[in-house]
């Protein structure tokens, strides 16, 4: 039972990160946009040295 419920929630992470993303798309704009706040979030990422 415990590697069913592990699945699940993960898989939630996934769709809720999506609907998130799509959410600020539509919000927001255009892709021009939503390409730069990607590189944006991802220069701010850590990265391994």
């Amino acid at each position: 039972m415990d590697g069913n419920s592990s699945k699940s929630s993960r898989r939630g992470h996934r769709v809720e990160s999506s609907l998130m993303k799509r959410l600020a798309v539509g919000q927001m704009t255009t892709p021009e946009y939503n390409e730069w706040w990607v590189r944006r979030i991802n220069d701010n990422t850590p990265k391994p040295s």
